[in-house]
């Protein structure tokens, strides 16, 4: 119907800043819908992806889920809830590293950077992401990103956890 439901005002001052865009923005109702993207003052390229949100529990010492990360997905968020106190390993390798190079990042509820990572520091690991033995600050709800630096393919993200006593 042409209504305009979101928009999003970069800034303006010339100074190019890394933008999360709307997350979260739930659409009103199924059917089809146009994203628009312009510029004003500068060239550039631009990125519009389309983000899966998939929930898993945390299991008391470990939690594995399987993704995959391609041209057109390259980003797979992932969300659980943990208790104040509890600590996390998380571990993105890749089912076959010479095709695929991950990353990740980690947030807390309000999408606050916590971490984030691309070569663990485990040689072991190869080109795996790792972020290593965090502590988490609050009760509720943590999202890891699964990105793909290069390549494409299928990974493990692996969670090891230590509750607090």
């Amino acid at each position: 119907d042409g209504t305009e439901l979101i928009t999003i005002d970069e800034d303006m001052a010339g100074q190019p800043e890394l933008s999360r865009g709307f997350q979260d923005y739930e659409l009103p109702d199924t059917g089809f819908y146009e994203v628009h993207i312009n510029h004003l003052f500068s060239q550039g390229n631009y990125d519009v992806t389309q983000v899966t949100l998939e929930q898993f529990t945390l299991n008391p010492d470990r939690t594995i889920v399987w993704g995959e990360l391609s041209e057109s997905y390259s980003q797979e968020m992932w969300v659980f809830e943990a208790t104040a106190g509890t600590t996390v390993t998380l571990t993105l390798e890749a089912s076959d590293p010479t095709q695929l190079d991950p990353q990740m990042a980690f947030y807390d509820a309000q999408y606050n950077l916590l971490e984030q990572n691309d070569d663990a520091d485990d040689t072991q690991l190869g080109n795996s992401a790792q972020i290593q033995q965090i502590t988490l600050s609050r009760n509720g709800v943590y999202y890891i990103d699964a990105l793909r630096l290069d390549g494409a393919g299928k990974y493990k993200l692996t969670v090891d956890v230590v509750e607090p006593e």
